[in-house]
C-alpha cells in the first residue's frame, strides 16, 4: 500500500493528535494508537462513545440505517424466512405444569403486558409465557435454583 495518496486529514480518537490519512478508512494515527484503542477494558469506552454518537445524531443514523435496509430488502427477506423457518416450535408455548398456553397472560404473575417466551429446554414448543419481569427474575436466579 502506498502512504503517498492522501485522504485527507482526521483526528486520531486515542491522542488527539492531527494527522494525514492515507486511507479513506484510517482512523489512527499510529499502529501503537490503534492497539491502544482496541486494549481490554476500552470496549466499555467505545460503546459509550457509541452510545453518545447515536444520540446526539439521531437523524444521520436514521437515515444510514433506512437507507441500509432499502439497499439491503433482499438480505433483509432472507433472514426473517430463515428465522421463521428455524423457531416454528416457539408457537406452541406452554405452561409450566406442560399445559398448552394461551399467549395472553404470564404463566407465574398473570400480568398481560411485555410478554415474552422463556425457554425451559431447548427442544422444540418447550416454552413458557412469562412477563419481562418474571422473564428477568427467572434468568437472574443462581445456577443451583433453577
Amino acid at each position: 500500500m502506498r502512504k503517498d495518496s492522501s485522504y485527507g486529514t482526521a483526528i486520531c480518537p486515542v491522542c488527539k493528535k492531527k494527522f494525514q490519512k492515507y486511507h479513506k478508512r484510517h482512523i489512527y494515527c499510529s499502529k501503537r494508537c490503534m492497539r491502544r484503542y482496541h486494549r481490554k477494558g476500552s470496549r466499555e469506552e467505545r460503546i459509550l462513545e457509541s452510545r453518545k454518537y447515536r444520540r446526539e445524531n439521531k437523524d444521520k443514523v436514521r437515515e444510514y440505517n433506512r437507507k441500509w435496509r432499502r439497499e439491503h430488502a433482499d438480505k433483509i427477506k432472507e433472514y426473517r424466512k430463515r428465522y421463521n423457518d428455524n423457531n416454528k416450535g416457539k408457537r406452541k408455548v406452554r405452561n409450566i405444569d406442560g399445559k398448552e398456553a394461551k399467549k395472553e397472560c404470564c404463566s407465574k404473575c398473570g400480568s398481560t403486558k411485555n410478554l415474552e417466551l422463556h425457554h425451559l429446554t431447548y427442544n422444540i414448543g418447550h416454552y413458557v409465557v412469562l412477563c419481562k419481569s418474571c422473564h428477568h427474575k427467572e434468568h437472574s436466579k443462581p445456577v443451583d435454583e433453577v
